[in-house]
């Protein structure tokens, strides 16, 4: 990454983003694979909705620093009072392995000693997670 990266806040305007790219790139993971097109889209979009409107979901943008507009990734995550749910991190293709997920996962987390989970399974997770002791639990999802 040739250009400063910052992390903010996400925004009204990053929404739209927020909600094509996950959809896309979750579309490919063996969780979700064998399910239909009609019903995929349009109830994980409803899965989504659910979970940016919770109580303590953050979601922090990495973009450029000199062009806030331009997302090169984001993660979004709940706090609860005794854990911490990673629910979606994103990074595009260009900055991939670069360490910018691991960098938005570490500013989700903020130092939070309390348990975490993750909500939607790729492969990538096991790659992100390292040693970490993030346990898996979709579950969460309904709570």
């Amino acid at each position: 990454m040739a250009t400063t990266v910052q992390i903010r806040p996400y925004e009204a305007g990053d929404v739209s983003f927020i909600f094509s790219s996950w959809l896309k790139s979750y579309r490919g993971s063996p969780v979700v694979r064998s399910v239909p097109n009609t019903i995929y889209y349009a109830k994980h979009h409803e899965v989504i909705e659910k979970i940016l409107s919770a109580a303590g979901t953050e979601v922090w943008v990495a973009c450029h620093e000199d062009s806030p507009e331009n997302i090169l990734g984001y993660v979004v995550a709940t706090h609860g009072n005794d854990s911490v749910t990673i629910h979606w991190v994103y990074s595009k293709q260009m900055v991939r392995m670069q360490g910018l997920a691991k960098r938005l996962i570490k500013k989700a987390i903020d130092g939070s000693h309390n348990p975490v989970s993750y909500t939607h399974y790729t492969k990538m997770v096991d790659i992100l997670k390292g040693d970490a002791k993030a346990s898996y639990n979709p579950y969460l999802l309904w709570e």
